[in-house]
């Protein structure tokens, strides 16, 4: 390799890690945004540079290992300090074995895409689950139980924090690439999608926000859930990329209504959601794409 090379996969992996960081910042344990970094870099990286981006991954979680050894034992900070785009990478590999991002018409396949959402997150939190079991306090206090519920709580957080930018960052390719083929967007269409995020999502999101942080009802659990409402329109009206934005804007103002890290009145608003855009975009059409321009390398 020369020196040329290796300085990009170098750049590559400080660039994943830096990433990274800034994801891990905003995310909680119930809205984990580093999945969607990890998707979407297989999705859309060069298999070339996967050993960079294993780099990348490794630094931040062996960062998080090393810090907590003391805390919960060698076992843990080993078993945590794996690179879990490692455990994503024969998932990702067999999905494209299976199918290709997009389909014969041109149209993005959004079986694939969430399919290796939801594989992935499942994956990651079997490994947390196995980390987690092998945790040793060195304080002499009980060692925290592991369960279905927490398990469950992980996945959805893996997939939700997956579904926050995978589909926008796929999205925004798909718009780079039809303006290289000369397939522009139409200007009415790009007006109309602007108009709703702006008066109709953009609203509803800062409304929530507002009131999640004004009042703490147990009506607010299901106040949450109205934010479905403006994402099925507006994905029904303008099919992928609308999803994509619905899906970053409703994730947005659903967990940063947060009351606390593991607040469990806010699970049922971000199933349903999940639930939601996941159906909008496996209905969405994605039209516009020429297949020889393949997204996967």
């Amino acid at each position: 390799m020369s020196y040329g090379a290796l300085g990009k996969h170098v750049a590559v992996a400080f660039a994943y890690a830096a990433t990274y960081e800034l994801l891990r910042y905003f995310s909680s344990s119930l809205w984990m945004l580093p999945a969607s970094l990890r998707v979407a870099c297989l999705l859309l990286v060069p298999r070339t540079y996967w050993i960079a981006l294993v780099m990348g991954d490794f630094l931040p979680v062996a960062q998080l290992g090393l810090m907590n050894a003391d805390r919960f034992g060698v076992s843990w900070a080993t078993l945590v300090a794996i690179p879990p785009i490692l455990f994503y990478m024969p998932a990702t590999m067999f999905l494209q074995k299976q199918m290709r991002l997009t389909v014969n018409d041109g149209r993005l396949h959004a079986d694939m895409i969430l399919g290796m959402m939801f594989l992935c997150s499942v994956m990651n939190s079997l490994i947390n689950m196995l980390a987690f079991v092998t945790i040793v306090m060195h304080d002499g206090s009980p060692r925290p139980e592991g369960s279905l519920w927490l398990f469950c709580s992980w996945t959805l957080g893996y997939y939700l924090g997956a579904l926050t930018f995978v589909p926008l960052v796929i999205a925004l390719r798909s718009h780079m690439i039809r303006l290289d083929t000369a397939q522009r967007w139409e200007d009415s269409r790009r007006i109309r999608l602007i108009r709703d995020i702006v008066f109709v999502m953009l609203p509803i999101s800062v409304i929530f926000i507002l009131v999640a942080h004004a009042s703490i009802t147990p009506t607010m659990t299901w106040i949450r859930c109205l934010v479905i409402i403006p994402v099925a329109l507006i994905s029904r009206r303008h099919g992928w990329t609308g999803a994509a934005l619905c899906a970053t804007l409703g994730s947005i103002a659903v967990t940063t209504s947060h009351i606390a890290q593991r607040d469990p009145t806010t699970i049922p608003a971000e199933l349903i959601l999940a639930a939601t855009v996941s159906v909008c975009l496996l209905l969405s059409r994605e039209t516009g794409l020429i297949q020889r321009h393949r997204l996967v390398a």
